[in-house]
Order: C-alpha cells, then structure tokens, then sequence
C-alpha cells in the first residue's frame, strides 16, 4: 500500500502508460502470431503445427504477454511514484518546516494561513492570530548560552503546539528567534484568550533543565481577530497580533493581549 497519496494527474499519467503498454504488449502477441503462422505455412522441419494448436498459441500468447507484462511495468511505474511522492514530501519539509522545532517556518506559516483564510472566507467565519514570544530571552543566552536557549525555544514551541493541536484548523509555526505565531479559523475572541492563557500557564509551570539548574520561562503572547469574511492576509492579522504582543510586554510581561485592547489604549 502506498504510504503517500498519488495525485489525481499521476494516475491519469498510470492509465496512459498503461494503455500504451497494453496496446505495444498486443502488438508484440500479434508479431509473434504471425510469425507462428508463417513457420506453419513454410513447412519447415519442426515448425509445422495444426491451425487448432496455432491459435491456441496465439490466444495464450495474446492473453499471457499484456497479463505478465503490464502489470510488472506498472508496478515498478507505482514504485517510482511512491518514491517521488516520499521525496517531494521531504523536500517540502526542509523548504517550509523550521528544523529547531519541528514548526512551519515563516514560508510555510503563511502559505498554510493563506489557505485557512480562504477557507473561513468562503465559510464566514472568524479567523484569529496569536503571536507569542519568550520573555527576557536574551538574558537567558547570555546567562546560560545558545544552547540552553535553543532547548528554551525548542520548550515552548513543543508547549504551542500541543495546546493547539486540540483545535480544529489551526496552524502553528515559529516567526524566527524566540516568536512563534498561531493562526485559527472558527474562535471566538474569548475562546481565542482562552488558549493563548493555556499557553501561558504552562510554560510558567513547566520550567527547563539545564545542567543542574532549574530554568524557569515566562511568555508574553498577543492576539487578534478578523470578522467572519473580512478580506485580510496572514501578514495583517499578524501585525495586529504583534501590536497586541509588545502592549503586553510594556504591560508587564507574562500576560496575554488582545489586538483591540492594545489599538485602543
């Protein structure tokens, strides 16, 4: 069984090459007919055959070749496809995927928001942005160095993204450094700031390990929402989130914001 799924145009590819080899593997039985025959009409010591066991001959051999033939070609055709198919998969992976976190990166983030957008677009639904960053992150590279601070940002973006896993239509990836972004079709506000204050909650609850020290981690996190059909991008509803973001760090830090809030005060 494959483990990928082959697009609608390679199989429409198979059933041609199929075709054409069903059609040369009959070609290939009607030459070898014909030749049956002509050894039969020349009366060659050894070739004469009755005409019942040359058309017996000629409808095996017509039934055998394609039945043998196809099949084999077109599972090696399958094979290959299979193996296109894995390597495109992990081609798309190092093209969009970030490789610290296992998250889409900025590339791949706002390819996925793109396609959540139209979808809520054409649905009337809310879409919602939440950007998150890692509070005094600097400070823990400079006290504990870079890799402790990869384990940080490899921390919390393990936290995002199984919070959001929970919710239907979402996307998560890392916006570079230590700011991840989240985009949601179909929250409402309140469910939205109920997520991002799961967030919170648990990177403060959950410090990291670094050698014999206990790390503890805060996040500040900044959302925004867009009505149901509103004609926005990723790039906007992320803006807006960011906005939210940097309210709450002057606010304080290790809390959450919502875009409104922050445009308004």
């Amino acid at each position: 069984m494959l483990s990928r799924r082959i697009s609608i145009s390679s199989w429409n590819q198979i059933w041609r090459a199929l075709l054409v080899l069903t059609l040369s593997s009959i070609g290939l039985s009607v030459i070898i007919t014909i030749t049956i025959l002509e050894m039969t009409m020349t009366g060659e010591p050894g070739a004469t055959i009755s005409e019942h066991e040359v058309w017996v001959n000629a409808i095996a051999y017509s039934i055998l070749i394609p039945g043998i033939v196809c099949p084999v070609i077109v599972y090696m055709l399958l094979v290959t496809l299979r193996e296109l198919n894995l390597a495109r998969a992990e081609l798309d992976a190092v093209a969009n995927g970030d490789p610290l976190t296992g998250l889409l990166n900025r590339r791949g983030f706002d390819a996925a928001g793109a396609g959540l957008i139209a979808q809520a677009g054409s649905r009337h639904q809310p879409v919602c942005a939440l950007m998150c960053d890692i509070d005094s992150f600097k400070q823990v590279n400079d006290t504990h160095g870079h890799d402790c601070g990869d384990i940080a940002i490899r921390h919390v973006a393990s936290i995002v993204k199984t919070v959001m896993e929970a919710v239907p239509n979402a996307s998560v990836g890392r916006q570079g450094g230590d700011e991840f972004a989240v985009l949601v079709t179909g929250l409402s506000s309140r469910e939205l700031a109920h997520y991002a204050e799961i967030i919170r909650q648990s990177v403060q609850s959950n410090p990291i390990a670094w050698n014999e020290d206990t790390i503890p981690l805060t996040v500040s996190l900044g959302t925004s929402m867009s009505a149901g059909g509103e004609d926005t991008t990723v790039r906007v509803l992320l803006s807006r989130a960011d906005r939210a973001l940097y309210e709450a760090k002057l606010r304080g830090k290790n809390r959450v914001e919502a875009a409104a809030q922050a445009e308004t005060a």
